[in-house]
């Protein structure tokens, strides 16, 4: 097989991809969306409820609320929680001994194939990931009898995406490159063997205090630039790790 990148090729295994996966990626952005929908749709619940209440008894101009600060919380907890389960379906296809034959059998490049999985499960999060906080915000909206919504998408705003500090979207990539890496090293049961994995390293990382500040001395004021190292290592590694299965499959 030709190992070279064709667009063409490309856009013809990607559709084909996502016509075979439709069923598990309809489940997996399907359970994203409608965690985050339900957990706005209780917070609607539970603020209504608050005011009515604090305002019967008088209360309610004694306090500032920035009621949108709980939703900003739930969707950074979403965007980290997810984009790592996203992470580690990324090489989900080289799970069984079957659907590693069939991947292999595919009529395409290796780069190909990579990047068809990098397309479906790192670069089809965050525009999935942000159509979903505009489907919560509404359910919000309907619960609550009202409210301000749409600010994580505006332009302007203290929740804007585009005024937050590139440190916590490369925190969220980071991760999510992260649990990548480990879905090409353990595809099988990817998200919990990385998990542990980064468990274990965080706990002796304890044990080497004085190393790891040294380490992480020189990134003190440019921490997303530490965190696009570990983004593009990790991407690297993973690539690496892909190439190699692929040709000891074939020698096989």
């Amino acid at each position: 097989m030709n190992q070279t990148f064709n667009i063409n090729r490309f856009g013809l295994l990607l559709k084909r991809y996502m016509v075979e996966n439709r069923k598990q990626l309809f489940f997996l952005f399907g359970v994203m969306w409608g965690v985050m929908l339900l957990a706005a749709a209780c917070i609607g619940h539970y603020e209504k409820e608050t005011i009515e209440r604090l305002t019967a008894n008088q209360m309610y101009n004694c306090f500032t609320y920035d009621f949108y600060g709980t939703r900003a919380v739930l969707y950074l907890v979403s965007a980290v929680g997810f984009s790592c389960i996203t992470g580690s379906y990324m090489f989900s296809s080289l799970r069984t001994k079957q659907s590693r034959i069939m991947s292999l059998m595919l009529p395409a490049s290796m780069a190909e194939k990579y990047w068809v999985y990098f397309t479906v499960y790192i670069l089809a999060f965050f525009p999935i990931f942000l159509l979903g906080t505009v489907v919560a915000d509404l359910a919000y909206y309907v619960t609550a009898g009202g409210g301000i919504i749409f600010q994580l998408l505006a332009f302007h705003g203290s929740y804007s995406i585009f005024q937050t500090d590139s440190v916590l979207l490369w925190t969220v990539l980071c991760y999510q490159a992260i649990f990548a890496l480990g879905s090409a090293l353990w595809p099988r049961l990817s998200f919990f063997k990385t998990f542990i994995a980064m468990f274990v390293l965080s706990i002796l990382a304890l044990f080497f205090p004085t190393l790891i500040y040294h380490i992480l001395k020189p990134f003190d004021d440019c921490v997303a630039v530490l965190e696009a190292i570990v983004v593009i290592a990790c991407y690297s590694l993973a690539w690496v790790r892909f190439r190699h299965v692929q040709v000891i499959q074939k020698l096989l």
